[in-house]
């Protein structure tokens, strides 16, 4: 089975810089990305990596966009893939964990940690905040949705799950951005669904109800800092 790392991104060249090196990705892997348009140098930063680029303009319709990063992974000749944004790393260990699982089903689902404001706080309340990252391909399986895509594998699909432990979550860390710049952000997905939602209710600065992580992470904070880059 021929497996790959796929990413959609865009104007991300700071993320991809400083992720791509820490995820490991087995040499038997391969790395396919989907270039939404961006203006920054993201594409070049991906093909360093050893990632082959495919593009197409994004037309805010997160579904169709992701559908496309399936197909682009097909035309490479890929059997499966795992997804990751640019703000998110995993262990080497998930590798080999999602490659044994997709043996037995066609999908598989990963535990994720969300951090809040820094590397060092997890928000519980999410936790563990199942994601069906990684599927074959070539079964039929897309995603429906214009925000927060989500995929259809409840359609007669075996899925699996990854064992609740530290080394096989994702680490998502894109909401570590600033207090503003998360509102923005929400507010823009409110607006895609037509809703009304009050993105500033559930994004107070504060954190009394966050956890310090005291596990590893597939990145030292310490090398690169409490906040993450932002593009």
């Amino acid at each position: 089975m021929r497996l790959c790392l796929a990413m959609a991104f865009q104007n991300e060249a700071q993320w991809l810089r400083l992720h791509l090196p820490a995820l490991a990705l087995p040499a038997d892997w391969g790395l396919v990305g989907l270039d939404g348009g961006s203006e920054d140098d993201s594409r070049l930063v991906f093909e360093m990596h050893g990632g082959v680029v495919h593009e197409r303009p994004f037309d805010w319709h997160f579904a169709r966009h992701m559908n496309a990063l399936i197909m682009a992974c097909e035309a490479e000749g890929y059997d499966a893939l795992l997804r990751l944004d640019p703000d998110e790393l995993v262990y080497p260990d998930v590798f080999t964990a999602v490659a044994q699982m997709l043996v037995m089903c066609e999908c598989v689902a990963l535990p994720r940690y969300g951090f809040v404001r820094d590397r060092r706080h997890y928000n519980p309340r999410w936790h563990p905040d199942w994601q069906v990252r990684a599927f074959r391909l070539g079964v039929g399986l897309r995603y429906d949705g214009a925000v927060h895509e989500q995929l259809n594998y409840a359609d007669g699909y075996r899925l699996g799950y990854l064992p609740d432990d530290p080394r096989l979550h994702i680490y998502h860390y894109g909401w570590i951005l600033p207090l503003q710049a998360r509102r923005e952000r929400e507010a823009r997905y409110a607006a895609l669904v037509g809703g009304n939602a009050d993105p500033a209710a559930h994004l107070a600065d504060g954190y009394p109800h966050y956890v310090p992580f005291m596990g590893g992470q597939p990145l030292d904070p310490e090398e690169v800092g409490a906040l993450a880059p932002v593009a």
